[in-house]
């Protein structure tokens, strides 16, 4: 049986995954940890990973030689060299959409709460105020329009959601085929076509070297008077100081960010404490159901890997 190693999971409890592994007969060690030197110096022979945001270099990958299964506890994978670990034959496993429904309703909840101004109205009451004098006047959202970015699963979900409330609901995503296309939302051929079209833009994409950072100053510049930016994507979507510069000059109207390109953020991140922004700590997929599947299938992958089956999420297959 394999040796396999289970690094520090964040916020998930790895025991579940642990005990299974081990009473499929095989050596398991857990390394808490994030930091790819500690690994190699503990587990260099591991035969199989499970891991949650830990780095993995091309440099990283070539001091592992028997390694032969990266699972992940996340949907992305941008922490992994995919390059390197193709080349060295190791099958990397994300995550399944498990927490479709939890992202999406998540994304939604921040919608409405922003859009209802729920924080100051709060802060309001919290005060031993009763009134509505020096709140923001919000807008109607059945006289606005929703904007999507990229049009997977969880991206879907939201809009069976939120489509009711919009006038119009908009979308980019250049991977999907148009006989896949939602009904009823405005397929765009371009970004900046969207972004011009999107009061509330619900920001979906994968991290890649394409869509870093792609929401700066030029784009937001695209978004109407008073827009919302939403992400539970990843942080590494948005350029942050041109997001705080588009709601400092009143541009945007809010933002709702389960994500931050600085994970936890540092203590003079600005946006955590500005009065246009909500931010949650990267928890739109917790629920009970979640909390135990994004565990028990990283471990069923690396025991189908090391048992000589294929595992269900293939990303580099």
């Amino acid at each position: 049986m394999g040796k396999v190693t289970v690094t520090n999971l964040a916020a998930l409890n790895p025991e579940p995954a642990i005990e299974f592994l081990r009473a499929k007969g095989h050596d398991v060690v857990f390394v808490d940890t994030v930091d790819p030197e500690v690994l190699l110096d503990v587990a260099p022979d591991t035969e199989a990973l499970i891991i949650g945001f830990i780095p993995l270099s091309e440099d990283t990958l070539r001091q592992l030689p028997n390694l032969q299964c990266i699972a992940t506890t996340s949907v992305g994978v941008n922490t992994i060299s995919l390059k390197q670990a193709t080349a060295q034959g190791i099958k990397v496993c994300n995550m399944p959409p498990v927490s479709r429904e939890e992202v999406a309703t998540h994304a939604m909840a921040g919608l409405l709460a922003m859009t209802r101004a729920l924080r100051p109205s709060l802060e309001t009451v919290e005060k031993g105020e009763w009134t509505y004098s020096g709140l923001p006047v919000v807008p109607r959202l059945s006289e606005l329009s929703l904007g999507v970015y990229s049009l997977g699963s969880i991206a879907r979900k939201l809009v069976e959601l939120a489509a009711p409330f919009f006038k119009e609901v908009h979308a980019y995503d250049p991977y999907v085929k148009p006989e896949d296309w939602l009904n009823g939302v405005h397929r765009h051929e371009s970004l900046d076509g969207l972004l011009r079209n999107s009061n509330i833009l619900s920001i979906h994409a994968p991290l890649t070297e394409e869509t870093s950072g792609f929401l700066n100053e030029e784009k937001i510049g695209l978004m109407p008077e008073g827009a919302y930016v939403i992400n539970v994507a990843r942080g590494g979507l948005v350029n942050e100081p041109d997001l705080l510069a588009g709601l400092n000059s009143g541009h945007l109207s809010g933002a709702f960010l389960d994500v931050l390109e600085e994970e936890p953020p540092s203590a003079n991140n600005i946006l955590i404490s500005h009065p246009k922004v909500l931010i949650t700590p990267h928890v739109a997929f917790r629920s009970r159901v979640t909390l135990r599947d994004y565990v028990e299938i990283p471990a069923e992958n690396v025991a189908k890997v090391l048992g000589g089956a294929e595992p269900d999420t293939l990303v580099n297959g």
